[in-house]
């Protein structure tokens, strides 16, 4: 029985599924996690057979102004005297806080890790040489697509063997078997019932570009339907920094339209209905590698517009029908154009919900990540 160590979030959906999902499926693995954040779910703790955290709160923690910088010491730290051994370690996202000493190959003899797609696109300086040394470092570095994966060759000689893995997605389970229209599922989320719905983005981080998307939204708004859209903005994660929440409401609230934060974490069959009470959804951020919320979007019939410049090819390929923009500018008239043939346009992504479950459900994904670690 191989022993593997993950260091991740023990927030993070994909991590935590990834461990659970081969340990449902597969007996010839051990997990234990090191935990990059202070905390770990509950109820994802009985796939771990130990569980090691580089900290945990603190008043010294707390504090705004040092918190950064001693969260990242104590990580630091705790990687520095940990002393286990494994036949596999597996870094799940390049995290910031890890990468100034490549130790990693003290734990294994097989060092795994997995690009999630800021940790390599958003490097620069001196953040990409020090992963550098690290990608350069490791036996096998996996990829969503092979975009991505080219893309990184192009930046990053390595020796390690590249492989396509792709994490499944635990919502589509549960939007498999939502038995829901879009108008029960606005009632179920106490939504407007007679409006458009738009979602803005996924997430909090400032690379979501949901400041620029709503000024081009307040275009339109001399349109006759503009009092009929109603914004929805999940924003349920990153921590806020330079106040970036406030300068959003603000922006939203500036509009004139009706609109509602999603601030917390929903329970599985919440987010299904959420995915699925939208109309529209516009992914604008600046890099990604294949977005698992967009994913779902699409999978509940939704007009997704997002970017040129993301690496969605795969999705393409696939015959996937997205609406792309090569710039932000672009977003009001497209906008105008979709609200203006929506009916027709809804035809056109009735297949989207196939062709995402074949791609992206655990159940077709987590042999890839068995094989990889046999």
């Amino acid at each position: 029985m191989k022993r593997v160590l993950i260091i991740g979030d023990g927030n993070s959906v994909f991590v935590l599924n990834h461990v659970k999902n081969i340990v449902l499926n597969d007996n010839s693995f051990t997990f234990d996690i090191f935990l990059t954040n202070s905390f770990l779910r509950d109820d994802y703790k009985s796939y771990f057979n130990n569980i090691y955290y580089s900290h945990k709160k603190s008043f010294l923690t707390q504090i705004p102004v040092f918190k950064g910088a001693i969260i990242r010491l104590l990580i630091i730290v705790s990687l520095l005297r940990f002393r286990k051994t494994y036949d596999i370690t597996h870094i799940q996202f390049l995290n910031d806080n890890i990468i100034y000493f490549n130790i990693f190959r003290n734990f294994a003899s097989k060092v795994v890790l997995s690009v999630w797609g800021s940790d390599f696109y958003r490097a620069k300086g001196l953040n990409l040489w020090l992963k550098k040394r690290i990608f350069k470092d490791a036996d096998i570095i996996t990829f969503a697509n092979e975009q991505t994966r080219d893309d990184f060759v192009k930046a990053i000689p390595t020796n390690a063997e590249l492989k396509i893995c792709r994490f499944g997605l635990l919502p589509l389970d549960y939007l498999e078997n939502l038995n829901s229209t879009k108008q029960k599922s606005r009632h179920y989320l106490d939504l407007p019932e007679n409006k458009t719905i738009i979602t803005i983005g996924y997430n909090l981080n400032p690379n979501q570009q949901h400041l620029k998307i709503i000024e081009e939204l307040k275009k339109l708004r001399n349109k006759d339907y503009y009092a009929d859209l109603f914004l929805l903005v999940p924003v349920t994660y990153p921590a806020d920094k330079h106040n970036y929440r406030s300068e959003l409401l603000n922006t939203l609230k500036s509009t004139g339209l009706e609109f509602k934060t999603i601030e917390n974490y929903l329970p599985e069959i919440e987010n299904a209905h959420l995915r699925n009470c939208s109309d529209i959804m516009i992914q604008l951020q600046t890099t990604d590698q294949l977005s698992g919320a967009m994913q779902e979007y699409l999978c509940t019939e939704n007009l997704v517009i997002t970017g040129s410049w993301l690496p969605y090819k795969i999705l393409l390929e696939k015959g996937i029908n997205m609406i792309m923009i090569n710039s932000i500018s672009e977003l009001s008239s497209v906008l105008d154009k979709t609200i203006g043939n929506f009916e027709s346009l809804k035809k056109s992504v009735h297949k989207n919900r196939d062709v995402i479950m074949e791609l992206s459900s655990w159940k077709k994904n987590i042999q890839a990540w068995i094989d990889l670690y046999l």
